[in-house]
């Protein structure tokens, strides 16, 4: 794999530098590409690019970074496992990569290699994106979430996918969120954390080994 941005296609046991990249202020890392954001507002990214996940037109893996096409102005930089999702300024939604679950909300199951705008989605406070999934904050609270649903990760009560952004049903009053693999987490303004979404290992943390298709509170002493 090549995601470490070095120019090479070695595995690295010790940090080595990134090339060509300065005035960074922001990076985020997926399955196996990554992302930058410079203090000019745009994103380079590198890695695998089987799906188009680096934005940059093709499907050619980087060894070294490449700008992201038609992208500046970004404030917010997020990866999934095989998708890139970034939050502009002006508060629109890119979102570009693996999409077989429609985890790019765009109403379709097509992989995108450039960055496709989302639709009519309004004050974005935060995005995230999980394996094959998406979410997002709004600044009244709530949570809406996106692309495979097959362990209830999306928390609409359902298992199935979704190609386009559904309301995460019983959450309001979040200010922060997260996502793993193929599960979901958010923080309420009470101080409680509440998750959905594959529990095969615990990872929602309500004293189960079973999956959740609504958010369940994390059981902390």
């Amino acid at each position: 794999m090549v995601q470490s941005g070095h120019g090479g296609g070695t595995d690295r046991n010790t940090p080595v530098q990134t090339r060509s990249l300065n005035t960074i202020i922001s990076i985020a890392g997926g399955g196996y590409h990554s992302l930058a954001q410079k203090a000019d507002g745009t994103i380079w990214t590198w890695g695998l690019n089987q799906y188009g996940q680096l934005g940059d037109g093709t499907i050619t893996n980087r060894t070294i970074p490449v700008l992201v096409n038609g992208i500046k102005d970004v404030s917010m930089i997020r990866c999934g496992g095989d998708h890139s999702i970034v939050l502009k300024n002006n508060g629109t939604i890119w979102i570009w990569g693996f999409n077989q679950h429609g985890q790019l909300g765009d109403r379709s199951t097509d992989n995108r290699s450039t960055p496709v705008p989302m639709g009519d989605l309004k004050n974005i406070m935060t995005i995230d994106g999980g394996g094959d999934h998406s979410l997002i904050l709004k600044s009244d609270g709530t949570v809406w979430t996106w692309g495979n649903n097959e362990n209830g990760q999306l928390g609409d009560g359902t298992t199935m996918s979704r190609a386009t952004p559904i309301q995460a049903s019983t959450l309001s009053n979040v200010t922060a969120i997260a996502s793993g693999e193929q599960h979901s987490i958010a923080l309420k303004s009470d101080g409680t954390i509440w998750a959905w979404g594959s529990n095969r290992n615990g990872q929602l943390g309500d004293g189960s080994i079973s999956n959740r298709s609504t958010p369940v509170l994390v059981k902390i002493k």
